[in-house]
Parts: structure tokens; sequence; C-alpha cells
């Protein structure tokens, strides 16, 4: 499996040595590891003399994040010593969806992995622009694990399957195959196959909030890959409750 993890700052330590251990939930003989951080230098000025400053200040910032960058790597490398995985550090200046979407190109991803910093919340990370972009137009899955890493592996995997065309679109994706034994889970009376378990809900949006609070440990899998569905599920009542303190990690098919 090739992972691509965005580290979009450093104000954290990055839990990375934990990352084997939630890697886990997936079915995999090799993993392949890049951390992935971009660097958006500071803007140029009309002073040629000012301009000069400023190019010598990116490039040692630039530096500086690659040496981060590396220490992290370092950390990884020892978390998984003795598995089948590799693990590199690839950092780039310039714009984030230029060098990523070039990123992705180069290489064919399994999993897109991101963790919104401690300071922030789910909600901001739906509405950074750069982040919705990335659900958006990506046609690998993304994996959401917000705030910092425990190190236990995930409890199980639970889908969220919200009518039969999602369960028949869920079926069809090629990651459904690489989770170790799914849960797929209906809140409510809108999907008939017998394959999905249903829980009894007037509600489903609060009994997720619920179901989620009570099972914090566990990775829930959504198969929505146009971000109006996700928001959509994020800005109703179920984000006032999930975005300040979501401890449960998402995928995002």
């Amino acid at each position: 499996m090739k992972i691509l993890v965005l580290i979009k700052d450093f104000e954290k330590l990055f839990d990375v040595a934990s990352l084997y251990s939630k890697l886990q939930i997936f079915k995999t003989d090799r993993l392949e590891i890049d951390l992935y951080h971009n660097f958006v230098p500071y803007k140029q000025s009309r002073s040629p003399d000012v301009s000069e400053a400023i190019k010598l200040i990116n490039d040692q910032e630039m530096e500086v994040r690659k040496r981060k960058l590396n220490l992290r790597k370092d950390l990884v490398q020892k978390s998984i010593a003795g598995a089948n995985a590799t693990v590199s550090a690839l950092a780039q200046q310039g714009d984030f969806k230029d060098n990523l979407a070039s990123q992705l190109g180069k290489k064919e991803y399994d999993l897109v992995i991101v963790n919104p910093s401690a300071h922030k919340n789910i909600a901001a990370f739906f509405t950074d622009r750069n982040m919705t972009w990335l659900i958006d137009q990506s046609l690998v899955p993304i994996l959401i694990i917000p705030e910092v890493l425990s190190e236990e592996p995930y409890g199980s995997v639970i889908s969220l399957i919200s009518s039969d065309k999602m369960y028949q679109q869920y079926q069809q994706t090629e990651m459904v195959s690489q989770l170790n034994k799914p849960r797929l889970l209906h809140f409510g009376d809108r999907v008939s196959s017998p394959d999905v378990e249903k829980i009894n809900s007037d509600d489903p949006h609060n009994s997720i909030v619920e179901f989620m609070k009570a099972n914090p440990k566990d990775l829930y899998v959504i198969k929505h890959k146009s971000l109006n569905v996700v928001l959509s599920l994020f800005q109703r009542s179920l984000a006032k409750s999930l975005t300040t303190n979501l401890e449960a990690s998402l995928l995002v098919l």
C-alpha cells in the first residue's frame, strides 16, 4: 500500500510514531509511506532589495522545514523497524494545489492521510480551501485523523451506509477489500440490503454523533467523493457535536 501523509505544519509534534499501529486496520503486505510537506513562500516585494531578502528568508525557512520533516521520517522509520515498509520525506516549495496534484500524478497512491493541527477542529479543516479541494478532486481515499494520534490501533472499522445507492458504490470501491472486517451500519430505514446492520433512528445525524462519541477508537468510513455531500454531513447538527471534540478518525472513499 502506497501512502502519502500530509504534514501541513510543525506547530505540534505529529505523532508519526503511532501511525504504523493505525495502519494495521488495512490488509497489506507492504507499506510505502511518503511524509509530505509543502511550504508556501512569502510573497516577493516590488523592491529588488526587499525581494532579495525575502528570497533568502524563504530559502532558510525551507531548509528548516526539511530538517523537521526528516526528523519525523526518522521517528516513523524507528517505529516500523522490522516491518516490510519504507519511509521517505518529501518537501516542496510553491503552490499547494499545483505541487500536490503533481505529486499525486507521479505515484499511484492508495491512501492520503491528513492530520488537522491540534488547535483546529474538523469544521475548520473542512472549510480550509486546500483541504476541501483535496477531498473534492482527489480520487484517492482520504483518511482524516484529528488531533493527536493515540498509540492504540483502531478497535474496528465502521462503514456508515446512508442509502442503497451508497451501499452499491461502497461495494465497488477498491479500498473496501483492504479493510479488516468492516461493520456496515445504517441509522434509519433507507437501506434494504441484509448485509447492512440497521439501527432504528428518527434522527440519523444525532444517532451517528452519539454512536461515535460512545466508540471513539473505531475508524469510520464514508463513501462520498462529492464534497457537497461531505460538507452537508458536517454542517448540520452533526457538526456542532463533532467539530470541537472529535476523537474518531474518518476515512472518505
